[in-house]
């Protein structure tokens, strides 16, 4: 079982890396994720600090661009993606078909994780993913264990990777809600993605589970064959860190109960 953390600066990466984390995520500011700029690395210089951190350490390095870019983007990400590959980075957290379509063609080596933005929900999507050239899949965060089998489960070997909701999910389905766009009228700001979605009728927001109901979905997707389990980027730390030390509870218990070891 691997651990993955999204980071904002090089204190948090030092934090995870020393509490276990297996990689590492980040994004830059200058090229738009799915997240605000104050959770992106602004200076160039602290991306190379943190790929010179993420190497002594001996662990992986993903640069997010996880949104739909126009086509006039996709030279200038290519050429960033290939100079963090270059620099010993493993690759992107992607979700736009056409960036990775474009990537692979023009000889794009890195591993390409998918989105949970992608949308996978059915193993008719991952088998279109997996032709475009997709290393592994982020599994959207409201699919339940029982839904992602076939996903998990397939023939081609590509890896599959969950989100730890151990600290929650979104109230909405996480990039097709663009609450996190909005100036917030709430404090902290985080808080506009808690609101609900306008639907027929009234109002929509998917169901919250319980904290013991979370910790049982990451048990039944590792025994699946889940290998991988990411920690979302939050502007408050102190629930990334409760939520790292929480998860690495959760793979210790699975680990002595006798759970699949990770390769």
């Amino acid at each position: 079982m691997k651990i993955v953390a999204g980071v904002s600066n090089l204190d948090e990466a030092r934090w995870f890396l020393r509490k276990g984390a297996d990689e590492l995520y980040f994004a830059l500011a200058r090229f738009r994720n799915h997240r605000r700029a104050s959770l992106s690395f602004s200076l160039e210089k602290d991306a190379d600090a943190l790929l010179r951190l993420c190497a002594g350490a001996g662990r992986p390095l993903y640069l997010a661009v996880n949104e739909i870019y126009p086509r006039e983007e996709y030279a200038p990400l290519s050429a960033a993606a290939g100079r963090f590959v270059k620099a010993g980075g493993a690759g992107l957290i992607i979700r736009d078909p056409g960036l990775i379509k474009f990537l692979r063609g023009g000889g794009f080596s890195g591993n390409l994780v998918l989105s949970t933005l992608g949308h996978c929900f059915n193993s008719a999507a991952m088998e279109f993913y997996a032709r475009l050239g997709i290393s592994r899949i982020t599994l959207p965060q409201h699919l339940l264990p029982s839904e992602a089998r076939g996903i998990v489960q397939n023939r081609r070997g590509l890896e599959t990777e969950a989100f730890a909701m151990i600290n929650g999910y979104c109230a909405n389905v996480d990039g097709s809600c663009r609450y996190h766009d909005i100036e917030s009228t709430e404090e902290p700001g985080y808080l506009n993605c808690q609101r609900s979605l306008p639907a027929r009728g009234g109002r929509f927001r998917l169901t919250q589970l319980p904290a013991a109901e979370l910790v049982r979905n990451i048990a039944a997707f590792h025994a699946l064959g889940v290998r991988y389990f990411k920690l979302g980027r939050f502007h408050d730390f102190e629930r990334n860190k409760r939520g790292m030390l929480r998860l690495s509870t959760v793979r210790k218990k699975l680990l002595a109960a006798g759970g699949r070891k990770a390769p």
